[in-house]
């Protein structure tokens, strides 16, 4: 398990990831913009890029529809081709082909994926929100987009985080020393760690926290919602309602609120951090980075 210096106050999981994707490839494909919305479960949707309807098909960057609905994702470059997966159900699409699969079975499609100026993959709305067992309704008044489904991920709690066992924020380092953890002081880092073999516990001494900042699970020991250190990005991500593109976030959240004024995330975030060599640290939060005082 990698150490990173972290900013936040009370960061409860820290899971080192791989994501490997591919850069969507250069197309253009002249199609009307709608300046409209989609709204999963009553959250819309923050997208960069809006909606398309193409001969009255609503079309939608694909990433953001897999993702709201709780899927993986993965991007064939060489064959153009996207695919879908949660649990027992797969989705594969390709550019410009109007044939669709679902778990391998064919399904024709009214308008085919096609790629828009900036490299985006427009997909079908309402084919991939009904074979992933949504309901979608097309508000053409205002341009949105409505899709609720019961199977979508729900956001993690504070009291899911707290009830996992190993998972103690409230503990104080006194607490600590009394359960007979390993104790590791950096001086010139300004951390102080408690550690066994399943868990971590990071206390943040420049921030004078006197609980944890961070609580690291090692190996296979399963954290909240079954996470395992090792699980690949694309797995940890599909647990959790993608309320924003973490790309386009400067803290890389993926739900949350960033304070305006300090320009930290605040209150329970998920979050997630690059490094050079492209690895993901997958961040849970419950408490802003600088605690009432």
């Amino acid at each position: 398990m990698r150490k990173r210096t972290s900013c936040f106050s009370r960061l409860l999981l820290s899971l080192i990831l791989i994501l490997v994707m591919s850069p969507l490839a250069n197309a253009s494909a002249a199609q009307p913009a709608v300046n409209g919305a989609v709204v999963v479960n009553g959250i819309t949707m923050p997208m960069q890029e809006k909606p398309i309807v193409v001969k009255g098909t609503t079309m939608i960057p694909f990433r953001a529809i897999f993702e709201a609905l709780g899927m993986s994702v993965s991007w064939d470059n060489k064959t153009k081709q996207v695919t879908g997966s949660k649990q027992k159900l797969v989705l594969e699409l390709g550019v410009n082909n109007k044939i669709g699969k679902v778990n391998g079975k064919l399904y024709p499609l009214a308008q085919a994926p096609f790629l828009s100026g900036t490299g985006t993959l427009y997909i079908n709305l309402r084919f991939i929100s009904e074979a992933a067992g949504a309901t979608v309704s097309w508000d053409h008044a205002h341009k949105i987009a409505q899709i609720t489904s019961d199977s979508l991920p729900s956001g993690f709690t504070s009291r899911e985080i707290v009830q996992f066992d190993l998972l103690r924020p409230d503990w104080t380092k006194e607490q600590m020393e009394e359960i007979g953890l390993r104790k590791e002081v950096n001086e010139l880092g300004g951390e102080t760690r408690y550690a066994n073999d399943i868990v971590t516990y990071t206390y943040f001494d420049f921030n004078h926290d006197a609980t944890p900042g961070v609580v690291d699970i090692h190996g296979d020991y399963a954290g909240p919602r079954g996470i395992r250190v090792g699980d690949t990005f694309e797995q940890v991500m599909s647990l959790f309602p993608q309320l924003q593109d973490w790309r386009s976030s400067k803290e890389g959240l993926f739900y949350g609120q960033v304070d305006p004024y300090k320009g930290f995330p605040i209150g329970l975030t998920g979050s997630v951090y690059t490094y050079e060599d492209g690895a993901k640290d997958v961040s849970l939060a419950t408490e802003s980075i600088y605690p009432a005082r």
